[in-house]
């Protein structure tokens, strides 16, 4: 039986999930305006007039929206291909360094999967479950259907792995991945420019140093300060995104703890949450806005286990 026979994987969005669609929206847009926009108004141009002499504007509107219409619409369309299971088997799990389970594994885990997914109405076949050799206590989810486990989480006892398990479907079954995904693809365009555009940057400003001529250091300085000004208005968006993310990241993580305690796994939950705060503690637990804090992906596992016995 395949996956695409399994039919519902029980998926449910909730708060974070469509809080983050606005996020992932002004996330898209900062790329179109930055990067789309410059570059159809440029192949526009090359297109009008290939020889590179100047045509005094655009060749005109039609062949300017059929080119960044068409730039904008392929690249948004593609973007549901990273939450299919073709992206699970092609790209995450490569990415990620996920692998599938050892015979010791699946002796251990199919069980502990198969109890999760029996406690919440799922076919345990609607999702992939995947090991990755880190030697740390952590797992996560990713894409449209992968759950990972990292080497050093097994040391964990049956009934904490059962929790986490829980808490990971959780993640799929409440969308968060998908918001995830689409993020990080909407986003790329951006953050490649804005890598492009601080090399540029960095490099004129030691040309300028290297020149003996007065009159030509200011010249290329003058072309770093013009490309400073997009680098600072991307740095500046892509930051406020990046908060907003986090933001939305630490709300998914209490939903997901919470789905895994509304399947059965509550005590579970808790007692994972608790081991982990012995390994990795909580960060600045006396700085709530502390840049560690704003920036971190996971709330604190004091304030996770408190909102669970709540």
């Amino acid at each position: 039986m395949t996956r695409g026979d399994i039919g519902d994987q029980g998926k449910d969005a909730t708060g974070s999930a469509f809080a983050g669609l606005p996020v992932v929206f002004g996330i898209w847009l900062v790329s179109v305006t930055f990067v789309f926009l410059p570059l159809g108004l440029l192949l526009t141009d090359w297109i009008a007039d290939p020889a590179g002499k100047s045509s005094g504007g655009l060749a005109g509107d039609p062949v300017f929206l059929a080119v960044f219409v068409g730039m904008v619409g392929i690249w948004t369309l593609i973007a549901p291909l990273c939450l299919t299971g073709w992206a699970d088997r092609n790209i995450w799990k490569k990415r990620l360094g996920c692998r599938d389970l050892k015979p010791a594994e699946h002796a251990r885990l199919d069980p502990l999967w198969q109890e999760v997914f029996a406690r919440a109405g799922i076919h345990p076949d609607a999702y992939r479950l995947q090991m990755s050799d880190r030697p740390v206590q952590n797992a996560f989810a990713v894409g449209d259907g992968v759950i990972t486990l990292d080497q050093g989480i097994l040391s964990m006892d049956d009934a904490d792995l059962r929790g986490i398990i829980g808490h990971e479907l959780g993640h799929h079954v409440r969308r968060h991945t998908q918001i995830n995904m689409l993020a990080l693809w909407f986003g790329a365009p951006a953050r490649i420019l804005y890598g492009i555009l601080l090399f540029l940057i960095f490099g004129l400003i030691r040309l300028a140093g290297a020149l003996s001529g007065c009159s030509w250091a200011l010249i290329v300085l003058f072309f770093a300060l013009a490309l400073a000004v997009p680098a600072i208005a991307l740095f500046l968006l892509l930051g406020i995104a990046q908060l907003l993310i986090r933001l939305l990241d630490r709300k998914s993580e209490f939903e997901a703890d919470l789905y895994s305690a509304e399947i059965g796994f509550r005590q579970e939950m808790i007692g994972a949450l608790a081991e982990l705060r012995e390994i990795y503690g909580d960060p600045e637990p006396n700085k709530p806005w502390s840049p560690a804090r704003l920036n971190s992906t996971h709330p604190p596992f004091t304030d996770r286990i408190a909102a669970l016995g709540r």
